[in-house]
């Protein structure tokens, strides 16, 4: 079965999971739902889709992360095209 379209956030075991359409349409509705910290990576493999608007949170999540535990969040199974989106918005691999 494949993942479902559906965004979502949640925290578990020291981990953000961010799963479903990662995007303009529906990062509005993540944005209030992401933790200030408390998580030490973020899992990527749910997520189905990600486009600018969701690099964008994902890099706001590893911020958020740095500013309460020191260090910027672990990225883990990011999606294809990832690291291409990253790069052309001049991103380190941690997002900073």
């Amino acid at each position: 079965m494949p993942p479902s379209s559906d965004a979502a956030a949640r925290l578990e075991g020291g981990s953000l999971h961010l799963s479903g359409r990662i995007d303009r349409r529906t990062v509005p509705s993540l944005w209030p739902a992401l933790p200030a910290g408390g998580f030490a990576s973020i899992d990527l493999a749910g997520v189905v889709a990600l486009d600018t608007v969701g690099l964008a949170l994902v890099a706001e999540a590893c911020a958020r992360a740095a500013k309460t535990a020191g260090a910027p969040a672990a990225i883990l199974h990011a999606p294809a095209g990832f690291d291409e989106l990253r790069s052309a918005y001049r991103l380190a691999p941690d997002l900073r």
